[in-house]
């Protein structure tokens, strides 16, 4: 299904017109969603499962999201523009607030002499590695989704916590269930300031606050001051290149907005689906509250400092809420991830040999393969034409046979590294 057409047979119609139409638009906002999922499941869907293997030869020295703890407010911090106008005072307050930062805005905070308290990591390609060229936030607590790159993952030496955002029904997260070795899941919000309000929402149960996350920009300046994408503008900037962010702001559809503060801005579809997102959430959590004063308006309310400062001095005690959480608390070890992985190679090496006997001969037992195919969706799933369930055509099998020896490959490349870091381990506690 691609749209809804209303087919208006009587009369009957006008009878409940606006039932009818919200029916409609549901109907359209439900299609049209699945769709934007489906193509960012073709286009990422690959990767998302390799990086969890991949991963997984770190969740043994990481703990996950609910070993978060704190008795201070939490503020997260985008890298939004208004993110500027709240550093001076997050300077001033430093010692009293638990704070999280998305990735992109932890060079301004690190450049203005803010460390924060965690760092949230969502992106599974190399996209936000220009984030992290300040060396010092390797040692900062990091939350990272499961799907997340391995090889900025690898390089924080700080604690790691670890979630999953269920992008979509594939078996490997109910394989990992099943072993329990995955971590808190939590819904698949797309962007990382919204994730991060999720999670900061769930490691307190007082009022959670934010900053910097505005889905608008003015048309000089997509992200805050000290930004990667600021300091790479200020580095491009020349006298025969004086565009700065105009290049960047206008290389797409943009809309013309007025922000909260009444001055012109810009915003995109992707940052109005974001923004519709976060309203949502809110409509759940209760305890949100936006104190950046610039971006689009969203049902959030909006406060000024005054009201953190009421929350720092109650120095109420909070308790984590994540046992809520589907699957909480997951058991790591060595042996049983090494186990698991093992276990994927026999039954792909085994779905491979079916493959090629059906293939060859057809008279390799159909149930059996379909069977096979179900526990292996993670290499299929993200094929431009696959469905919920798998098919026999052979065209399809050829492909799942390719896909299936490539995955096969990242494992055994897994657990190379898994026994590399078991070995390193063991000489330092021998040295």
């Amino acid at each position: 299904i691609r749209f809804t057409i209303p087919v208006r047979l009587n009369q009957g119609y006008m009878l409940f017109r606006k039932q009818y139409e919200i029916f409609l638009k549901n109907s359209l906002d439900y299609i049209q969603q699945y769709w934007k999922n489906r193509m960012t499941l073709i286009h990422m869907g690959r990767l998302w499962c390799k990086n969890i293997f991949q991963n997984l030869s770190l969740v043994k020295e990481t703990n996950t999201i609910n070993d978060i703890k704190t008795s201070k407010p939490v503020i997260l911090i985008g890298a939004g523009e208004s993110l500027e106008e709240s550093l001076s005072y997050l300077k001033e307050k430093r010692d009293n607030l638990f704070i999280i930062a998305v990735d992109t805005s932890v060079r301004t905070l690190l450049s203005n002499s803010i460390p924060p308290d965690l760092i949230i990591i969502l992106e599974s390609q190399h996209a936000n590695i220009y984030d992290f060229y300040d060396t010092r936030a390797f040692s900062i607590p990091v939350a990272a989704d499961l799907t997340s790159s391995p090889e900025i993952l690898r390089k924080f030496k700080g604690k790691k916590y670890l979630f999953l955002s269920k992008f979509d029904n594939c078996s490997i997260i109910d394989l990992l269930k099943r072993e329990n070795l995955c971590p808190p899941i939590i819904p698949p919000l797309g962007s990382v300031g919204i994730s991060g309000l999720y999670i900061a929402s769930l490691i307190s149960n007082s009022d959670v606050f934010y900053t910097g996350i505005d889905f608008a920009f003015t048309p000089d300046k997509y992200h805050a001051n000290g930004s990667p994408t600021h300091i790479s503008m200020m580095f491009n900037t020349k006298r025969t290149n004086p565009g700065g962010f105009f290049s960047v702001c206008w290389n797409g559809k943009r809309e013309r907005i007025t922000d909260k503060t009444g001055n012109h801005a810009y915003t995109d579809l992707v940052m109005k689906s974001y923004k519709e997102t976060l309203n949502s959430l809110s409509d759940f959590k209760k305890n949100l509250f936006n104190i950046g004063f610039k971006g689009l308006e969203t049902s959030i309310q909006l406060y000024d400092f005054c009201k953190l400062d009421e929350q720092i001095e109650k120095k109420q005690e909070i308790i984590s809420t994540l046992e809520k959480l589907e699957n909480p608390s997951p058991e790591y070890n060595n042996k049983k991830i090494k186990d698991f992985l093992t276990g994927q190679i026999d039954i792909l090496n085994n779905t491979v040999e079916m493959i090629v006997n059906f293939i060859n001969n057809q008279d390799s037992k159909k149930t059996q393969l379909l069977n096979n195919l179900n526990l292996i969706n993670y290499t299929w799933i993200f094929f431009p034409d696959a469905s919920i369930t798998p098919s026999l055509n052979i065209t399809f099998l050829k492909r799942v046979l390719f896909s299936a020896s490539w995955f096969i490959n990242i494992i055994e490349n897994s657990i190379k590294m898994l026994d590399y870091s078991s070995d390193l381990s063991t000489d330092k506690k021998a040295f």
